[in-house]
């Protein structure tokens, strides 16, 4: 387990609510970042829920692993939802990975390794860092 652990995660359960339910696990704001903006085509053809603090360089990401028959991560079909823990204390993402399995309609959650084994996540989580977060406009 380190500091920038990706997970994925099994569940019936619509994405905001999984959202909800990592906001309770991990108590934070995790909230739906901006497709896109007004006239723009869509950059990035997945569902994120994000929450970024430019001041200490910390984030959480939920995004779908499924999209208009797209993979995030194509390896990892099973998973609904990709869950990114970025620079947080690894004992922190245990605590928080341990609550959501006792979640009801969460059917797995499981480690897929280090951020640095997905360069398209990374990318998406590059993107919406700097143009879709909401915490970055005013």
């Amino acid at each position: 387990m380190t500091e920038n652990d990706v997970y994925g995660i099994s569940s019936a359960l619509p994405d905001y609510q999984v959202a909800f339910h990592l906001n309770n696990s991990w108590d934070c704001e995790v909230l739906r970042l901006k497709d896109e903006g007004p006239g723009e085509l869509n950059s990035i053809p997945y569902t994120i829920f994000g929450q970024f603090d430019f001041q200490v360089q910390r984030g959480v990401y939920l995004l779908s692993n499924k999209r208009h028959r797209q993979f995030l991560l194509g390896f990892a079909k099973p998973f609904d939802f990709v869950l990114y823990f970025q620079f947080q204390d690894p004992i922190l993402i245990k605590t928080c990975i341990n609550q959501l399995k006792t979640i009801d309609n969460i059917a797995m959650i499981k480690g897929l390794g280090e951020a640095s084994q997905y360069p398209l996540l990374q990318n998406i989580i590059a993107k919406t860092n700097h143009e879709n977060n909401p915490y970055n406009k005013s």
